[in-house]
């Protein structure tokens, strides 16, 4: 175990998390579902092993969609707010998406790529600097050696 330690919450306060290390990857999500689903251009997911996440207050509803790429969705919510405070895929064993805006403070929260961007919003600009896909990037391609051995040991 690490020294880092992060918590979040939703609006209401009625659910809080804690996260006791660094995400093993974090993409900013261009497609229309999470468009649609967030009321904004795009959403902000940090990778987190399941072990690294705790609850440490409240209990959460949740609900499950489709993906533009027509993958299980399944979102987990503040049951008074109704904020999505993570998401996970069938495709990311062991893995939760926490919605980075929930996080207390998410100023050391940066993305390592751009996912979906075929349907990002034309007047977002993208650096040259952080990687972007037009669709899903392939795990093995995209992610760090050091995040791809850690998901492997969990």
């Amino acid at each position: 175990m690490t020294d880092f330690t992060q918590h979040g919450s939703c609006n209401c306060q009625s659910i809080r998390y804690t996260i006791t290390d660094a995400p093993l990857f974090t993409h900013v999500c261009h497609c229309t579902k999470c468009q649609k689903r967030t009321g904004s251009a795009f959403v902000l997911n940090a990778m987190v092993l399941e072990d690294d996440f705790a609850l440490s207050e409240g209990a959460l509803d949740s609900f499950s969609t489709l993906t533009d790429s027509g993958a299980e969705l399944s979102a987990y919510t503040c049951p008074s707010c109704r904020d999505v405070l993570y998401y996970t895929l069938p495709g990311f064993q062991r893995i939760i998406m926490v919605a980075g805006g929930t996080f207390d403070d998410a100023s050391w929260l940066k993305p390592d790529a751009h996912i979906f961007t075929r349907s990002k919003q034309a007047w977002v600009e993208l650096s040259d600097e952080i990687p972007a896909y037009r669709e899903m990037y392939e795990l093995e391609k995209a992610w760090p050696q050091a995040s791809l051995a850690k998901l492997a040991e969990s």
